[in-house]
């Protein structure tokens, strides 16, 4: 029994590393696109633990966020389906038309990069400051036709911010502030962090069993 626990307990405890770790975004100094309107546009995070440069769109006209600060999210990863229970727009096929359109930015669409943005906003439900022209409207038509084939070979990744730490532009505080942004890349098998966790629970109870058979052929 000795052996057993002595193996058990540093698996479990890896496996519990893993859980307990919070997933957290950096932001850069600046976007990397900028919008000739201001605010939203594409923005260069580090997510850790791991380190990992992404790209990321803002997905809430509603919230803001500042440059080179840390925040605790929430990462959704949809792959066809998904859990959409802590994001802010709720409609997965909200994020995948959005997921597309993350596509467009730097392409040369009428309107450029503000529509692009605007059709996010307004497929997501949040547009707030601004309205959806006829730019606005057209990026959002050709989403809808074109979502289904981009996501045949992307995944979609939201990031929530559960902490309530960015700013409610409405009222210039932090209550009830649910900042999302949305990232984009072709489909591989680099495992979320989610998967990874499952993955150390799973080694270690392959070990737990591997164990109990040696022992029970002695």
């Amino acid at each position: 029994m000795k052996k057993l626990f002595s193996f058990a307990i540093p698996t479990l405890l890896v496996a519990f590393g893993m859980t307990a770790s919070a997933t957290t975004l950096t932001f850069g100094s600046n976007p990397v696109i900028f919008l000739t309107t201001g605010g939203g546009g594409e923005f260069q995070g580090t997510l850790n633990p791991g380190g990992t440069a992404v790209d990321v769109y803002c997905v809430d006209d509603k919230d803001s966020f500042s440059a080179n600060n840390t925040y605790t999210i929430n990462v959704n990863t949809f792959i066809g389906s998904g859990n959409i229970s802590q994001t802010r727009a709720g409609v997965l096929l909200d994020y995948e038309e959005a997921g597309y359109l993350t596509s467009l930015y730097n392409t040369g669409v009428t309107g450029g990069n503000d529509a692009i943005q605007d059709a996010i906003w307004s497929i997501t439900g949040t547009l707030n400051s601004t309205t959806c022209d006829s730019n606005c409207v057209n990026e959002k038509n050709a989403a809808a036709s074109n979502y289904a084939s981009f996501m045949s070979d992307h995944t979609v990744t939201v990031y929530t911010d559960a902490q309530a730490s960015c700013e409610n532009v409405g009222t210039g505080t932090t209550s009830g502030c649910m900042q999302e942004f949305i990232s984009t890349a072709p489909i591989s098998s680099t495992p979320e962090p989610s998967s990874a966790t499952l993955l150390g629970i799973g080694g270690g109870l392959i070990g737990l069993g591997a164990l109990r058979l040696k022992k029970t052929a002695k």
